[in-house]
């Protein structure tokens, strides 16, 4: 269903409404029957807890894994594929999109689990290697608001470097680029509309959705290679961490996803369905090769890649970023697919259902249950951190974060309530967690054994399932 604007009063179209399907465009050959109905893709969900698996090998310390961290590049350009293809859904059903609800519908999802583990972080400070705690308020502080990211690129945070204690909040900084991302991205797209719609009515005439995705395909392609030029140049001339934790380095994996929506999906509606919307023999066999070639490079990367400054001049993250487009747009396309099938298993499906808690809790857990404590090392400690992570993940899952996505308030103004939430969480923060003495960099490293020396990253879930679930 089309998302529709808060509030009685009828409201100004930017574009004419697209009219909604009432059966798919193409049948599934393959099977001789109609695609199964059913909301959301369970083989992007699928993927997302592959990328996920990788992050959590990467951070265990798992031998050959040491470029686990590129599955942030996946749940980014996830996210922009799917976030794209929502507000441009929107768009075509109401004529408009409604930018209150879409960031409400963030903050609803984001921040309540986010505020319980940093509250969860700082109430267990004690349990945490003490060199961490000296920088833990302002981390908070700066997760809460979004910026993160940037905090970490002033304290020139080294994300690779063997040995040296990061921030039981360090996993927070993609967050952060992708919810500077989620305010930057849909104002664009309401410009490009509004643009549009003042253009045409000149013309006596209604902008039309495809006008607009066209140009939103063009502006995140230029973005995308804008991106893509200042992390070659940055990592010439800059350190590696100016390159990883920036904004606008980072965001062309976003933009890659939401080209690839602007350009390749002209129903969402139908693939949220299950429908599968390519009609020619070859473009089938494209859908079917492609996810395969993009899976084997995205494991070839993750084994080879170790983050050095060549590998981010020589194109790392474009060619992660394309492998990863190869495999989300090949299986949104197409679901009856082999690929997308072994995606849609339902214990992949329900990892990345969760995917968001478990990227929020693995770190702080991974650095609390270490060999000091347990006493275990190699594989039996690194199964005992995923069992408490995916436990600890589910509960919040169950218990905080859908009660509070379903919890319908009829006279609350949420967009308020997410603020107010956010300065009360910052109030408790700098009343739970102490200023720290020294800074973070000069103290002497007391890393936790088995947990590598590299900090977390992120899948933001999205609105379907959600972050890359319909938030």
């Amino acid at each position: 269903m089309c998302p529709t604007p808060v509030g009685r009063r009828r409201q100004r179209r930017w574009v004419a409404p697209v009219p909604r399907r009432r059966r798919p465009e193409t049948w599934s050959r393959s099977a001789g029957v109609r695609a199964r109905r059913r909301p959301g893709i369970p083989a992007l969900d699928g993927l997302r807890a592959l990328a996920v698996a990788l992050v959590l090998a990467d951070h265990g310390g798992i031998p050959g894994m040491g470029g686990g961290f590129i599955g942030v590049d996946v749940f980014f350009v996830l996210s922009g594929f799917l976030i794209t293809s929502l507000l441009l859904d929107e768009l075509g059903c109401n004529g408009r999109i409604d930018l209150p609800g879409f960031w409400i519908r963030r903050a609803r999802r984001l921040l309540p689990a986010l505020v319980l583990m940093v509250l969860a972080v700082g109430g267990a400070r004690e349990l945490l290697p003490q060199d961490t705690v000296a920088g833990l308020r302002g981390d908070a502080i700066a997760a809460f608001f979004w910026v993160a990211n940037w905090r970490f690129v002033t304290q020139q945070t080294d994300y690779f470097a063997q040995g040296a204690t990061p921030s039981p909040l360090q996993h927070t900084w993609s967050l952060a680029v992708e919810e500077q991302y989620y305010f930057v991205w849909p104002l664009l797209l309401i410009a490009v509309a509004v643009l549009l719609a003042a253009k045409a009515k000149r013309r006596g005439a209604w902008a039309t959705l495809g006008s607009v995705r066209f140009v939103v395909f063009l502006l995140a392609t230029v973005g995308t290679l804008a991106s893509a030029g200042a992390a070659v140049v940055l990592a010439s001339h800059a350190a590696r961490d100016r390159v990883y934790f920036g904004t606008d380095t980072r965001a062309q994996a976003l933009l890659t996803g939401a080209a690839v929506a602007a350009l390749l999906v002209q129903d969402w509606s139908a693939l949220n369905r299950g429908w599968s919307l390519i009609r020619s023999r070859w473009g089938r066999l494209a859908a079917r090769v492609l996810p395969v070639l993009g899976l084997g490079t995205l494991a070839w990367a993750a084994h080879r890649a170790t983050g050095s400054t060549s590998e981010f001049h020589d194109g790392l993250l474009a060619a992660v970023e394309v492998a990863a487009v190869a495999v989300i747009a090949s299986v949104a396309l197409d679901q009856r697919g082999a690929v997308a099938r072994v995606l849609a298993c339902r214990p992949l499906v329900w990892l990345g259902t969760i995917s968001y808690g478990v990227y929020l809790w693995h770190w702080p857990i991974f650095m609390v249950v270490n060999g000091e404590l347990t006493g275990w090392s190699g594989l039996p400690l690194f199964v005992l951190r995923c069992l408490a992570t995916v436990v600890v993940a589910a509960g919040s899952w169950w218990l905080i974060e859908q009660p509070i996505r379903r919890w319908r308030p009829l006279r609350v103004p949420l967009l308020p309530l997410a603020g107010a939430t956010v300065a009360a969480a910052v109030a408790v923060t700098m009343m739970v967690v102490p200023v720290g003495t020294a800074p973070r960099a000069a103290q002497e490293s007391s890393l936790p054994p088995g947990v590598a020396g590299v900090a977390a990253v992120s899948p933001s879930p999205p609105d379907n399932a959600v972050p890359a679930q319909a938030v």
